[in-house]
């Protein structure tokens, strides 16, 4: 939770969301300064944010900004008291504190998104729901507190950060203001996407009888002011 030390309260707020990037070791430190920072964590930042903290540079111009670890990233990524054997073998000879340590461990938890989904619908949930569910509780969090203008809350994000704010500002009212940065298209284009960046992508599933991704964003509409960096350039 960062609040600005200067200005006059209550203030507009910001639910930070942070991406995707096949990067699972860290989450919300993808969007804040922190002391100390990885080395792989400097480097990631350099090639998909311009070497910026956008939650930390938010705060500095008057926005209350809240930035978490969605489910399977950051602290609630897939934690093991006993490694198994395919692990081990990755990180042999590697130490946390290393850029190579943090790769190994990325590629690993990236294995593991094509089996989530169908586990937890086993259980009866979904991988995306639980992720958004969250995050509308990031809001509650946010309308609790004084300093926070409750009329005046806008949620971003880049990449999955951005496929998450398309569900939210469609899904909650309070989100009167929302950016999506580097994830707006038709589903059917996905399917001719050259790499398997949708594959074991967390969904609605059912929801695309009757809705095209974009057309979630404009549910929204017309109290949630949208705007959308389409990133010409993005193979997405």
């Amino acid at each position: 939770m960062l609040i600005p030390d200067r200005g006059k309260t209550p203030f507009p707020a910001v639910l930070a969301l942070h991406d995707h990037g096949a990067y699972f070791f860290f989450g919300k430190e993808k969007l804040v300064e922190v002391e100390s920072e990885h080395p792989s964590l400097t480097a990631f930042k350099k090639q998909y944010y311009g070497s910026r903290s956008y939650a930390s540079e938010l705060a500095r111009r008057g926005f209350v900004v809240l930035v978490t670890d969605a489910f399977f990233w950051g602290e609630r990524r897939i934690r093991y008291e006993h490694p198994p054997a395919a692990l081990q073998k990755m990180l042999a000879g590697l130490k946390p504190e290393q850029a190579e340590y943090v790769g190994a461990m990325n590629e690993f938890l990236g294995s593991k998104v094509f089996g989530l989904n169908t586990k937890l619908a086993f259980i009866g949930a979904n991988w995306l729901g639980i992720v958004i569910h969250d995050d509308r509780r990031r809001l509650d969090v946010l309308c609790s507190l004084d300093e926070v203008n409750k009329n005046r809350i806008g949620a971003l994000g880049l990449s999955v950060g951005g496929y998450r704010t398309t569900y939210l500002s469609g899904l909650d009212p309070r989100v009167r203001a929302a950016v999506v940065a580097g994830w707006m298209t038709a589903l059917g284009t996905m399917l001719d996407l050259p790499d398997n960046s949708s594959r074991g992508l967390m969904d609605a599933f059912g929801l695309h009888r009757n809705l095209d991704h974009p057309d979630v964003a404009s549910l929204g509409a017309p109290d949630c002011a949208l705007f959308v960096q389409q990133c010409g350039r993005d193979g997405l």
